[in-house]
Protein backbone atom coordinates (compact mmCIF):
# COMPACT_ATOMS: atom_id res chain seq x y z
CA UNK A 1 0.00 0.00 0.00
CA UNK A 2 1.58 3.47 -1.14
CA UNK A 3 2.05 5.79 1.97
CA UNK A 4 0.39 9.19 1.22
CA UNK A 5 2.36 12.69 0.51
CA UNK A 6 2.86 14.78 2.97
CA UNK A 7 1.90 18.71 2.11
CA UNK A 8 5.35 19.05 2.34
CA UNK A 9 6.51 16.62 -0.30
CA UNK A 10 3.68 17.96 -2.44
CA UNK A 11 4.59 21.34 -2.29
CA UNK A 12 8.09 20.41 -3.84
CA UNK A 13 6.62 18.62 -6.08
CA UNK A 14 4.37 21.33 -7.00
CA UNK A 15 7.45 24.09 -7.17
CA UNK A 16 10.12 21.02 -9.06
CA UNK A 17 7.52 20.68 -12.10
CA UNK A 18 6.79 24.64 -11.84
CA UNK A 19 10.37 24.96 -13.52
CA UNK A 20 10.12 23.16 -17.08
CA UNK A 21 6.39 24.55 -17.24
CA UNK A 22 7.62 28.47 -16.84
CA UNK A 23 11.07 28.36 -18.69
CA UNK A 24 10.02 30.22 -21.63
CA UNK A 25 8.14 32.62 -19.37
CA UNK A 26 11.80 32.97 -17.05
CA UNK A 27 13.23 33.71 -20.79
CA UNK A 28 10.99 36.49 -21.95
CA UNK A 29 11.25 38.33 -18.57
CA UNK A 30 14.91 38.11 -17.88
CA UNK A 31 15.71 39.01 -21.47
CA UNK A 32 12.95 42.00 -22.66
CA UNK A 33 13.08 43.08 -19.15
CA UNK A 34 15.93 42.40 -16.52
CA UNK A 35 18.48 42.57 -19.36
CA UNK A 36 16.60 44.86 -21.86
CA UNK A 37 14.50 47.47 -19.25
CA UNK A 38 16.73 47.46 -16.10
CA UNK A 39 20.75 47.05 -17.26
CA UNK A 40 20.10 50.89 -18.76
CA UNK A 41 20.15 52.48 -14.67
CA UNK A 42 23.37 50.86 -14.00
CA UNK A 43 25.31 51.36 -17.61
CA UNK A 44 23.86 54.99 -18.46
CA UNK A 45 26.67 56.54 -15.37
CA UNK A 46 28.88 54.61 -17.33
CA UNK A 47 28.07 56.12 -20.80
CA UNK A 48 28.20 59.48 -19.76
CA UNK A 49 31.51 59.04 -17.52
CA UNK A 50 32.96 58.16 -20.74
CA UNK A 51 30.88 60.75 -22.66
CA UNK A 52 29.65 58.60 -24.94
CA UNK A 53 26.11 59.93 -24.01
CA UNK A 54 25.18 63.18 -22.63
CA UNK A 55 23.17 62.89 -19.34
CA UNK A 56 20.63 64.68 -21.30
CA UNK A 57 21.02 61.90 -23.91
CA UNK A 58 20.69 59.15 -21.29
CA UNK A 59 17.73 60.45 -20.52
CA UNK A 60 16.43 60.33 -23.59
CA UNK A 61 17.28 57.41 -24.32
CA UNK A 62 15.50 56.11 -21.16
CA UNK A 63 12.19 57.79 -22.01
CA UNK A 64 12.03 56.13 -25.54
CA UNK A 65 12.81 52.82 -24.55
CA UNK A 66 9.58 53.37 -21.70
CA UNK A 67 7.90 55.07 -25.03
CA UNK A 68 8.51 51.78 -26.42
CA UNK A 69 7.47 49.54 -23.63
CA UNK A 70 4.18 50.99 -23.76
CA UNK A 71 3.79 50.42 -27.65
CA UNK A 72 5.19 46.93 -27.08
CA UNK A 73 2.74 45.87 -24.13
CA UNK A 74 -0.48 47.31 -26.47
CA UNK A 75 0.44 45.51 -29.49
CA UNK A 76 1.52 42.19 -28.34
CA UNK A 77 -1.75 40.63 -28.01
CA UNK A 78 -3.01 41.49 -32.30
CA UNK A 79 0.28 40.90 -32.91
CA UNK A 80 0.09 37.18 -31.47
CA UNK A 81 -3.71 36.93 -33.16
CA UNK A 82 -1.98 37.11 -36.28
CA UNK A 83 1.37 35.59 -35.87
CA UNK A 84 0.73 33.20 -32.79
CA UNK A 85 2.28 33.47 -29.66
CA UNK A 86 4.92 31.51 -29.67
CA UNK A 87 6.41 33.19 -33.06
CA UNK A 88 6.14 36.50 -31.32
CA UNK A 89 7.98 35.62 -28.10
CA UNK A 90 10.92 33.90 -30.54
CA UNK A 91 10.89 36.94 -32.81
CA UNK A 92 10.66 39.14 -29.60
CA UNK A 93 13.78 37.03 -28.17
CA UNK A 94 16.10 37.30 -31.34
CA UNK A 95 15.14 41.27 -31.85
CA UNK A 96 16.25 42.09 -28.53
CA UNK A 97 19.15 40.34 -28.35
CA UNK A 98 20.22 42.10 -31.92
CA UNK A 99 19.10 45.64 -30.65
CA UNK A 100 21.46 45.11 -26.99
CA UNK A 101 24.36 43.91 -29.78
CA UNK A 102 23.59 46.95 -31.80
CA UNK A 103 23.74 49.12 -28.54
CA UNK A 104 27.57 47.60 -27.82
CA UNK A 105 28.67 48.29 -31.41
CA UNK A 106 27.01 52.02 -31.63
CA UNK A 107 27.27 53.37 -27.71
CA UNK A 108 26.92 56.53 -28.94
CA UNK A 109 23.56 58.81 -28.22
CA UNK A 110 22.15 57.75 -31.92
CA UNK A 111 22.51 54.31 -31.37
CA UNK A 112 21.42 54.01 -27.74
CA UNK A 113 18.53 55.93 -28.60
CA UNK A 114 17.52 54.00 -31.28
CA UNK A 115 18.63 50.23 -30.18
CA UNK A 116 16.71 51.11 -26.61
CA UNK A 117 13.67 51.77 -28.30
CA UNK A 118 13.66 48.45 -29.77
CA UNK A 119 14.44 47.09 -26.53
CA UNK A 120 11.51 49.12 -25.03
CA UNK A 121 9.16 47.81 -27.56
CA UNK A 122 10.39 44.30 -27.60
CA UNK A 123 10.03 43.68 -24.00
CA UNK A 124 6.84 45.04 -23.78
CA UNK A 125 5.86 42.44 -26.03
CA UNK A 126 7.49 39.99 -23.89
CA UNK A 127 5.92 40.84 -20.62
CA UNK A 128 2.80 40.20 -21.95
CA UNK A 129 3.10 37.19 -23.68
CA UNK A 130 5.20 35.71 -21.96
CA UNK A 131 3.89 34.60 -18.53
CA UNK A 132 0.16 34.76 -20.02
CA UNK A 133 1.08 32.43 -22.18
CA UNK A 134 2.51 29.93 -19.61
CA UNK A 135 -0.07 31.53 -16.35
CA UNK A 136 -3.76 30.72 -19.01
CA UNK A 137 -2.53 27.33 -19.27
CA UNK A 138 -1.98 26.17 -15.66
CA UNK A 139 -4.14 25.54 -12.82
CA UNK A 140 -4.66 27.73 -9.82
CA UNK A 141 -3.15 25.44 -7.24
CA UNK A 142 0.25 25.79 -9.48
CA UNK A 143 -0.23 29.63 -10.36
CA UNK A 144 1.82 30.57 -7.15
CA UNK A 145 5.14 28.07 -7.78
CA UNK A 146 4.95 29.51 -12.18
CA UNK A 147 4.59 32.92 -11.06
CA UNK A 148 7.89 32.48 -9.29
CA UNK A 149 9.91 30.94 -11.59
CA UNK A 150 8.91 33.41 -14.38
CA UNK A 151 9.32 36.67 -12.78
CA UNK A 152 12.57 35.20 -11.30
CA UNK A 153 13.78 36.59 -14.55
CA UNK A 154 13.68 40.18 -13.85
CA UNK A 155 15.13 39.71 -10.22
CA UNK A 156 18.06 37.61 -12.22
CA UNK A 157 18.37 40.20 -14.69
CA UNK A 158 18.57 43.57 -12.17
CA UNK A 159 20.96 41.49 -10.19
CA UNK A 160 23.09 40.76 -12.79
CA UNK A 161 23.46 44.26 -14.11
CA UNK A 162 23.57 45.52 -10.67
CA UNK A 163 26.69 43.36 -9.83
CA UNK A 164 28.43 42.57 -12.92
CA UNK A 165 28.29 45.94 -14.46
CA UNK A 166 30.04 48.33 -11.94
CA UNK A 167 32.94 45.92 -12.09
CA UNK A 168 34.04 46.13 -15.82
CA UNK A 169 36.81 48.36 -16.85
CA UNK A 170 34.17 50.29 -19.79
CA UNK A 171 30.91 50.84 -20.73
CA UNK A 172 31.55 48.86 -24.00
CA UNK A 173 32.95 46.09 -22.53
CA UNK A 174 29.91 46.31 -20.03
CA UNK A 175 27.56 46.45 -22.99
CA UNK A 176 28.80 43.35 -24.95
CA UNK A 177 28.47 41.15 -21.45
CA UNK A 178 24.67 42.47 -21.47
CA UNK A 179 23.92 41.25 -24.81
CA UNK A 180 25.83 37.99 -23.98
CA UNK A 181 23.52 37.45 -20.72
CA UNK A 182 20.82 37.70 -22.83
CA UNK A 183 21.36 35.75 -25.49
CA UNK A 184 22.48 32.64 -22.97
CA UNK A 185 18.64 33.37 -21.08
CA UNK A 186 16.99 33.65 -24.39
CA UNK A 187 17.78 30.25 -25.20
CA UNK A 188 15.17 28.25 -22.45
CA UNK A 189 12.77 30.67 -24.14
CA UNK A 190 12.73 28.56 -27.90
CA UNK A 191 10.05 26.10 -26.87
CA UNK A 192 6.40 25.89 -27.45
CA UNK A 193 3.93 27.68 -24.82
CA UNK A 194 1.83 25.29 -23.09
CA UNK A 195 -1.13 23.88 -24.96
CA UNK A 196 -3.68 27.44 -24.64
CA UNK A 197 -6.84 28.53 -26.92
CA UNK A 198 -6.66 29.48 -30.25
CA UNK A 199 -5.78 33.30 -30.27
CA UNK A 200 -8.15 34.33 -33.24
CA UNK A 201 -10.88 32.54 -31.20
CA UNK A 202 -9.68 34.74 -28.32
CA UNK A 203 -10.40 37.76 -30.26
CA UNK A 204 -13.48 36.83 -31.79
CA UNK A 205 -15.33 34.48 -29.81
CA UNK A 206 -17.61 35.17 -26.68
CA UNK A 207 -18.07 38.83 -27.07
CA UNK A 208 -17.41 39.77 -30.58
CA UNK A 209 -13.72 41.62 -31.67
CA UNK A 210 -13.20 42.96 -28.20
CA UNK A 211 -13.99 40.58 -25.68
CA UNK A 212 -10.54 39.96 -24.69
CA UNK A 213 -10.00 43.84 -23.51
CA UNK A 214 -13.34 44.33 -21.46
CA UNK A 215 -12.07 44.98 -17.95
CA UNK A 216 -14.76 43.80 -15.53
CA UNK A 217 -14.67 45.22 -11.75
CA UNK A 218 -11.99 43.42 -10.41
CA UNK A 219 -9.90 43.60 -13.59
CA UNK A 220 -10.58 47.32 -13.53
CA UNK A 221 -9.20 47.50 -9.79
CA UNK A 222 -6.50 45.57 -10.19
CA UNK A 223 -5.30 47.31 -13.27
CA UNK A 224 -5.49 50.90 -11.42
CA UNK A 225 -3.35 49.50 -8.38
CA UNK A 226 -0.85 48.17 -10.96
CA UNK A 227 -1.37 51.52 -12.80
CA UNK A 228 -0.33 53.92 -9.25
CA UNK A 229 2.54 50.82 -8.42
CA UNK A 230 3.96 52.52 -11.49
CA UNK A 231 4.32 55.59 -10.10
CA UNK A 232 5.61 54.04 -6.82
CA UNK A 233 8.08 52.30 -8.02
CA UNK A 234 10.16 54.90 -10.00
CA UNK A 235 12.17 56.67 -7.41
CA UNK A 236 14.01 53.65 -6.90
CA UNK A 237 14.55 52.37 -10.08
CA UNK A 238 15.52 55.47 -12.04
CA UNK A 239 16.86 57.84 -9.08
CA UNK A 240 18.40 55.77 -5.94
CA UNK A 241 21.95 55.37 -6.77
CA UNK A 242 21.99 59.26 -7.74
CA UNK A 243 20.04 60.18 -4.69
CA UNK A 244 22.98 58.49 -2.74
CA UNK A 245 25.71 59.67 -4.79
CA UNK A 246 24.69 63.11 -4.71
CA UNK A 247 22.18 64.94 -2.56
CA UNK A 248 23.00 62.36 0.42
CA UNK A 249 26.98 63.20 -0.74
CA UNK A 250 28.15 59.49 -0.69
CA UNK A 251 29.82 59.33 -3.54
CA UNK A 252 29.06 57.40 -6.01
CA UNK A 253 30.70 53.90 -4.51
CA UNK A 254 27.57 53.94 -2.24
CA UNK A 255 25.30 54.36 -4.66
CA UNK A 256 26.32 51.88 -7.16
CA UNK A 257 26.53 49.41 -3.67
CA UNK A 258 23.10 50.05 -2.73
CA UNK A 259 22.30 49.54 -6.33
CA UNK A 260 24.50 45.47 -5.89
CA UNK A 261 21.67 45.27 -2.59
CA UNK A 262 18.83 45.88 -4.52
CA UNK A 263 19.53 43.94 -7.23
CA UNK A 264 20.18 41.07 -4.63
CA UNK A 265 16.54 41.96 -3.37
CA UNK A 266 14.95 41.67 -6.85
CA UNK A 267 16.64 38.25 -6.67
CA UNK A 268 14.21 36.72 -4.06
CA UNK A 269 11.38 39.05 -5.24
CA UNK A 270 9.52 36.16 -7.10
CA UNK A 271 10.00 33.54 -5.11
CA UNK A 272 9.02 35.24 -1.87
CA UNK A 273 6.04 36.02 -3.72
CA UNK A 274 4.97 32.92 -4.91
CA UNK A 275 5.93 31.28 -1.17
CA UNK A 276 3.40 34.27 0.08
CA UNK A 277 0.60 33.63 -2.14
CA UNK A 278 0.68 29.86 -1.90
CA UNK A 279 -0.05 30.65 1.53
CA UNK A 280 -2.15 33.48 1.35
CA UNK A 281 -3.69 33.92 -1.69
CA UNK A 282 -3.24 36.22 -4.78
CA UNK A 283 -6.38 38.56 -3.34
CA UNK A 284 -4.48 38.76 0.19
CA UNK A 285 -0.95 38.84 -1.06
CA UNK A 286 -0.91 41.82 -3.91
CA UNK A 287 -2.53 44.52 -0.99
CA UNK A 288 -0.30 43.83 1.85
CA UNK A 289 2.86 43.83 -0.41
CA UNK A 290 1.64 47.12 -2.40
CA UNK A 291 1.39 48.52 1.51
CA UNK A 292 4.94 47.18 2.29
CA UNK A 293 6.51 48.42 -1.06
CA UNK A 294 5.21 51.83 0.15
CA UNK A 295 6.54 51.88 3.38
CA UNK A 296 9.68 50.56 2.07
CA UNK A 297 9.92 53.59 -0.91
CA UNK A 298 9.19 55.85 1.84
CA UNK A 299 11.73 54.91 4.73
CA UNK A 300 14.06 58.18 3.29
CA UNK A 301 12.04 60.61 4.16
CA UNK A 302 12.34 58.82 7.84
CA UNK A 303 16.43 58.62 7.77
CA UNK A 304 19.36 58.46 5.35
CA UNK A 305 21.05 56.18 7.92
CA UNK A 306 23.51 53.37 6.21
CA UNK A 307 21.29 50.21 7.57
CA UNK A 308 17.83 52.22 6.94
CA UNK A 309 19.53 52.67 3.38
CA UNK A 310 20.23 49.67 2.65
CA UNK A 311 16.66 47.81 4.07
CA UNK A 312 14.99 50.12 1.37
CA UNK A 313 17.41 49.11 -1.44
CA UNK A 314 16.78 44.98 -0.64
CA UNK A 315 12.46 45.04 -0.05
CA UNK A 316 12.22 47.14 -2.45
CA UNK A 317 14.36 45.18 -5.20
CA UNK A 318 12.33 42.32 -3.43
CA UNK A 319 9.19 43.99 -4.37
CA UNK A 320 9.50 45.06 -7.59
CA UNK A 321 9.67 41.67 -9.02
CA UNK A 322 7.40 40.14 -6.56
CA UNK A 323 4.07 42.72 -6.95
CA UNK A 324 4.74 42.51 -10.91
CA UNK A 325 4.31 38.20 -10.32
CA UNK A 326 1.33 38.38 -7.78
CA UNK A 327 -0.18 40.77 -9.69
CA UNK A 328 -0.05 38.54 -12.81
CA UNK A 329 -1.29 35.42 -11.11
CA UNK A 330 -4.11 37.21 -9.39
CA UNK A 331 -5.40 38.75 -12.69
CA UNK A 332 -5.49 35.10 -14.13
CA UNK A 333 -7.71 34.00 -10.85
CA UNK A 334 -10.33 36.83 -11.97
CA UNK A 335 -10.67 36.63 -15.43
CA UNK A 336 -11.13 33.79 -18.02
CA UNK A 337 -8.45 32.14 -19.96
CA UNK A 338 -9.50 33.43 -23.06
CA UNK A 339 -9.05 37.32 -22.15
CA UNK A 340 -6.25 36.45 -20.29
CA UNK A 341 -3.72 37.50 -22.81
CA UNK A 342 -5.66 40.85 -24.02
CA UNK A 343 -6.40 41.92 -20.15
CA UNK A 344 -2.53 41.78 -19.25
CA UNK A 345 -2.24 43.39 -22.00
CA UNK A 346 -3.90 46.04 -21.01
CA UNK A 347 -2.71 45.96 -18.02
CA UNK A 348 0.09 46.33 -18.90
CA UNK A 349 0.41 49.06 -20.99
CA UNK A 350 -1.59 51.22 -18.59
CA UNK A 351 1.38 50.21 -16.25
CA UNK A 352 3.44 51.57 -19.36
CA UNK A 353 1.38 54.56 -19.62
CA UNK A 354 1.08 55.71 -15.71
CA UNK A 355 5.10 55.32 -15.40
CA UNK A 356 5.78 57.98 -18.22
CA UNK A 357 3.13 60.13 -16.65
CA UNK A 358 4.75 59.35 -13.00
CA UNK A 359 8.43 60.17 -14.95
CA UNK A 360 7.55 63.49 -16.22
CA UNK A 361 6.02 64.09 -12.36
CA UNK A 362 9.09 63.05 -10.56
CA UNK A 363 10.97 65.21 -12.90
CA UNK A 364 9.13 68.07 -12.44
CA UNK A 365 8.99 67.75 -8.66
CA UNK A 366 13.33 67.81 -8.94
CA UNK A 367 13.13 70.58 -11.12
CA UNK A 368 10.83 72.50 -8.28
CA UNK A 369 12.38 71.34 -5.29
CA UNK A 370 16.27 70.59 -6.52
CA UNK A 371 16.19 67.15 -3.63
CA UNK A 372 14.96 63.71 -4.47
CA UNK A 373 13.09 63.66 -1.75
CA UNK A 374 9.44 64.69 -2.90
CA UNK A 375 9.50 62.02 -5.00
CA UNK A 376 9.56 59.22 -2.33
CA UNK A 377 6.75 60.72 -0.44
CA UNK A 378 4.47 61.21 -3.89
CA UNK A 379 5.69 57.59 -4.54
CA UNK A 380 4.51 56.19 -0.91
CA UNK A 381 1.34 57.90 -1.24
CA UNK A 382 0.74 56.51 -4.70
CA UNK A 383 1.00 52.89 -3.28
CA UNK A 384 -0.97 53.27 -0.38
CA UNK A 385 -3.88 54.18 -2.72
CA UNK A 386 -2.75 50.97 -4.64
CA UNK A 387 -2.98 48.82 -1.71
CA UNK A 388 -6.30 50.33 -0.51
CA UNK A 389 -7.56 49.91 -4.30
CA UNK A 390 -6.63 46.05 -4.71
CA UNK A 391 -8.19 45.41 -1.18
CA UNK A 392 -11.51 46.59 -2.46
CA UNK A 393 -14.16 43.79 -2.45
CA UNK A 394 -15.15 43.43 -6.25
CA UNK A 395 -16.32 39.58 -6.52
CA UNK A 396 -14.41 36.52 -6.69
CA UNK A 397 -14.40 33.64 -8.82
CA UNK A 398 -14.24 30.18 -7.42
CA UNK A 399 -10.89 29.38 -8.61
CA UNK A 400 -8.97 32.66 -7.42
CA UNK A 401 -5.95 31.79 -5.44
Amino acid sequence: MSQPVSPQSGALVLWLTAVPRALPGFAATFVGIGMGRFSLTPLAPLLVAEHWLTAQAAAQAAALMLAGYAVGALSAAPLARLFGTDRCLWLALLVTVAALVGAAVFPDETGQAAFRAVTGTTGGILMVLGPSAILRATAAAARPAVSAVIYAGIGLGIALSGIVIPTVADAVSASWLIAGAALLGALPGFRRAPPQPVLSQIATGQGGRWAGLKMPLPVLLLTLAYGLDAIGYIPHTVYWSSYIARELGLGVGSGGSQWVLFGAGAVLGAPVAGVVAARIGFRRAVPLALLLKATVVGLPLISDAAGVLAVSSILVGLLVPGVVALMSGRLAGVTEPHRLTGQWALMTGIFALFQAVGGVLHAQLFTLTGSYRPMFLVAALALVVASAVAALPAGRRPETV
